[in-house]
């Protein structure tokens, strides 16, 4: 069965609404150069199948590190190729940008074909500027409608945060109760 695909242009107002939206989210100042919840409390993470605090970290570099120390003790072994991984990551400096880290079709509300509200805030926070898009892809990378619709709507512009999407997707596969050795082994290229 061929995957399904979603037929909605640029001028669509959903998808304006939704673009402006992120986009005025992301146009927010941050009020240090710290990665975490407002008012510099920990984050909510709800990642890779666990739900847990973290931080609040100083900065990115920190927060990028954090993400290594939650990597399960039976892939410890994946490490070396995870670096490998990270170098282009950490390499980049990414703006701190305020984030809602849980958008998916139930934490968005349409009406008459417009955006009418996004919900559930809690792990909204400071994160770098690609953690709203690894965050979006984690929760709709099986889910081929979800993927359809944002890749139709594309609000951080095509082929945005490549890197950084194939180290968050092996960390995933790597990290709590979703690590898992897949039919390639641990082949874990990010299947987007």
């Amino acid at each position: 069965m061929p995957r399904p695909t979603v037929d909605i242009s640029d001028d669509d107002p959903l998808v304006q609404d939704i673009r402006r939206a992120i986009n005025e989210l992301r146009a927010l100042a941050p009020p240090s150069q710290a990665v975490s919840g407002l008012d510099n409390r920990p984050l909510y993470v709800n990642r890779a199948g666990e739900n847990y605090f973290i931080g609040p970290l100083a900065d990115q570099t920190e927060f990028k590190e954090a993400l290594f120390h939650r990597v399960s003790n039976l892939f410890k072994y994946r490490l070396p190729g995870l670096r490998s991984l990270a170098e282009p990551v950490f390499a980049k400096t990414h703006r701190i940008c305020f984030t809602h880290a849980d958008l998916h079709a139930n934490n968005i509300l349409v009406k008459d074909g417009r955006l009418a509200a996004i919900l559930d805030w809690e792990t909204a926070g400071w994160y770098p500027e690609y953690w709203e898009l690894t965050a979006i892809e984690a929760m709709s990378i099986h889910k081929y409608e979800m993927n359809a619709f944002w890749d139709q709507v594309h609000p951080f512009g095509v082929g945005a945060y490549r890197d950084e999407l194939r180290l968050e997707w092996a960390l995933w596969g790597s990290t709590g109760l979703t690590g898992v050795v897949g039919e390639a082994g641990d082949d874990l290229e990010c299947p987007r």
